[in-house]
């Protein structure tokens, strides 16, 4: 484990989720420190996926410190008159509401129960239970939702009436409520989110039990507009940096489809993936996720022209490196046709621009996954139901077979570090369930990398 410039453990994005994780189990607050672009709310955001919780968005640099703790109203609790705070709605609370309302037959009932930035709602499984007043009436929950529901009025008869239902509706909120660009915040803002981090609480707020504070931003020595963060707030966080790392970013890409020019591309220069410099004065610069940028805007389905995609590529990276890059994207033009590898028909490789040969190589080891997987899953989308071996399937034999022929493929053309990377791709990466007795090519591959690729 490294030491940051910053003094604190470099953790990849990998480690970074383990800590994620592991502090949502504690609902310890934690902050990640990282360099501009290397996906730090991407890596938030998907362990709230895993977790299968909603990650709140909360972009702490653009509120005012009455923003956290809410703005003042005049209220009344049990006669007593005094100023209520009204924090703001995005926090998120745990269900409880308990209302009277009427039906006349059946009605739609919704309840505050928003979805997070990743489309998971802050409460995923809601308690929703309805009672009708009247003893001769009978109120039947007909569909639920994560914010509705439908009720039905019946009398004794069966047949719709009108009269009035009790309903009500718990649940407890899981979700990580990401305080992001937060030392780009104010100082004032800093101060207002002190009880809301460490007591889990501000004025009438209180934040649900099963909710994590998590913050990010930027480091000091970035160059950003960021504030110095004062020694009661830093106290009240675990502090870990975050670090760009290459084998993660690999997986990840390879399995989101990221263009495969791109990854073939990085593969020969990993260094050229993440180029933050601090002290330069470009303003654009290689960081995942610009290329990520790149590959959507060379994957769209009505690309701009030349020039202007050009344009947009080196605006993204920068210019020499958005250049290099656009000479590596006009020589895959003569890569092989992935569809002929997997049929058999092309077994040889032999690009014409030979000092391209090996971020070709990648870009058609990425590109035949692709396709491989894509095939995979229209197989198991057809089998469903089916009453036979999925592993006996027709479809699904040739599958095998159209593997086998990439692996021959592979192993013929490419030099052994590429067909380690490849297989390394297909098996970990996204995870494809290769037969060894249907496959004779993977079956030699592992005699000769098992050990360096499982």
């Amino acid at each position: 484990m490294q030491i940051s410039k910053t003094g604190l453990n470099k953790l990849s994005p990998s480690q970074i989720a383990a800590a994620i994780c592991a502090s949502f189990e504690t609902k310890i607050s934690l902050y990640v420190h990282g360099s501009p672009g290397i996906s730090k709310s991407a890596i938030a955001r998907q362990c709230a996926d895993a977790l299968g919780i909603a990650f709140i968005d909360v972009r702490l640099s653009q509120m005012l410190p009455e923003d956290i703790r809410g703005v003042p109203m005049m209220g009344e609790v049990d006669n007593m008159k005094g100023v209520i705070w009204t924090p703001p709605l995005v926090f998120p609370r745990d269900l409880d509401f308990d209302k009277i309302d009427e039906v006349d037959g059946a009605a739609v009932f919704r309840f505050y129960n928003p979805c997070g930035n990743n489309g998971v709602a802050y409460c995923t499984d809601p308690l929703i239970e309805v009672f009708a007043l009247a003893p001769d009436q009978i109120a039947v929950l007909v569909t639920r939702k994560a914010n509705n529901f439908t009720v039905s009025l019946v009398g004794q008869d069966q047949q719709p009436v009108r009269g009035k239902i009790k309903w009500r509706v718990t649940g407890t909120v899981r979700a990580i409520l990401a305080l992001e660009e937060f030392n780009s915040a104010p100082p004032s803002v800093m101060v207002a989110a002190y009880q809301l981090i460490l007591d889990r609480r501000i004025g009438d707020y209180v934040v649900p039990n099963e909710v994590m504070i998590l913050a990010m931003g930027n480091r000091d020595i970035d160059r950003g507009v960021t504030y110095q963060i004062s020694k009661p707030v830093a106290n009240r966080f675990i502090h870990v940096e975050m670090e760009f790392n290459w084998d993660d970013w690999f997986r990840w890409a390879s399995t989101h489809a990221i263009a495969a020019e791109v990854i073939g591309f990085l593969t020969s220069f990993p260094n050229k993936t993440n180029d933050f410099r601090p002290d330069s004065v470009e303003l654009s610069f290689a960081t995942p996720r610009t290329w990520e940028f790149v590959s959507r805007q060379i994957t769209a389905v009505r690309p701009p022209e030349p020039v202007v995609l050009r344009a947009l590529i080196c605006g993204a990276i920068g210019d020499v490196l958005g250049n290099e890059f656009l000479q590596h994207r006009k020589f895959m033009e003569d890569m092989p046709n992935i569809r002929r590898i997997l049929d058999g028909s092309l077994r040889t490789f032999s690009p014409v621009n030979k000092q391209f040969e090996t971020q070709i190589a990648y870009s058609v080891s990425v590109q035949l996954w692709y396709e491989v997987q894509r095939r995979a899953e229209a197989i198991e989308a057809d089998y469903y139901g089916a009453e036979r071996d999925f592993n006996e399937y027709a479809p699904r034999l040739a599958w095998f077979a159209q593997c086998d022929a990439a692996f021959a493929y592979i192993m013929a053309n490419f030099r052994p570090d590429v067909a380690v990377m490849a297989a390394t791709m297909a098996l970990t990466g996204h995870k494809l369930r290769f037969l060894q007795k249907r496959m004779p090519h993977f079956s030699k591959f592992l005699k000769l990398y098992s050990t360096v690729v499982l």
